[in-house]
């Protein structure tokens, strides 16, 4: 009971700075930065890409969204295959229980990617916004359009 709080608690302060903009104290900033393994931001493609910035982000917000989809998929297929030579009841409350688990473990920092996708900064002297987390991505190019009907689905 006691790690859920901590895992709820670190993964609310850890966007509280980012989602308000907000500058924490140099010391506790650096006990999140400690912690920051936590987020489980161990994910980055950089190296498996050789295309343009924004293809880059959009990537990795998809594949951050894909896996845990993979993931449950695995679990249920694996579910299935135990219903089969075991008693129904105890494999479907455990593989419910992992289920529970996996989506209370990935949903906020995949969350977090997928409202980052859609955070641009305005520019009222041009009307030009930009992504806040790459403003190397135009928020008003096509192809920014495009990846946020699909990061919104």
């Amino acid at each position: 009971g006691s790690l859920k709080v901590l895992w709820v608690t670190f993964q609310i302060i850890s966007s509280v700075s980012w989602n308000l903009d907000i500058k924490f104290p140099d010391l506790f900033n650096r006990m999140l930065s400690l912690l920051s393994f936590l987020s489980l931001e161990i994910l980055s493609l950089e190296c498996f890409q050789n295309n343009s910035p924004q293809d880059r982000y959009y990537s990795t917000v998809y594949v951050w969204c894909l896996i845990p989809m993979i993931l449950a998929f695995g679990i249920i297929c694996i579910g299935i295959i135990r219903l089969i030579f075991q008693t129904k009841s105890d494999v479907f409350s455990e593989h419910v229980w992992i289920l529970l688990l996996l989506s209370y473990l990935v949903l906020p920092p995949v969350a977090m990617k997928q409202l980052q996708g859609l955070d641009c900064i305005p520019f009222s002297h041009d009307d030009s916004s930009y992504l806040r987390v790459d403003t190397s991505i135009d928020c008003n190019s096509d192809s920014y359009q495009s990846f946020k009907i699909i990061n919104m689905l």
